[in-house]
């Protein structure tokens, strides 16, 4: 930058001309001389270069701000399994838990169980009423 501000003090000032149709330039337009003709140029160069400039700070900037949103629900989504596996977790310690604590019943034994106690409160009544 500072090279073409130093380039342009010391060349000459840009000088513009029209011309019409049958003057001397074959074609109606504007004449330039060197230096007009390289401060266009410099300028438009500027310009698109001031421009990607623009563009890439905004593209950057949004793709900076979508990656932040993506990081954030990839967080709160590692979060929420996280939780819900400890959630599982718990409850399957708990199911295990609860099936150790099942007594399993015996049928046979209520029933061995009932029919001792019937025959003996049976010959107990016939020897209570004997004698």
């Amino acid at each position: 930058m500072i090279i073409l501000l130093m380039s342009l003090a010391i060349a000459e000032e840009p000088t513009y001309s029209f011309l019409d149709q049958g003057e001397s330039a074959p074609f109606k337009g504007i004449l330039l001389n060197d230096a007009a003709m390289k401060e266009m140029v410099v300028e438009d160069k500027l310009k698109v270069q001031a421009c990607q400039i623009e563009i890439d700070y905004h593209a950057g900037r949004a793709t900076a701000e979508k990656q932040l949103e993506y990081d954030l629900l990839k967080a709160e989504t590692t979060a929420e399994m996280d939780k819900m596996n400890d959630f599982i977790l718990i409850r399957d310690n708990r199911i295990a838990d609860l099936e150790k604590q099942i007594k399993p019943q015996r049928p046979f034994w209520w029933m061995f169980g009932g029919f001792v106690l019937g025959t003996t409160s049976a010959i107990a009544t016939f020897y209570s009423v004997k004698e």
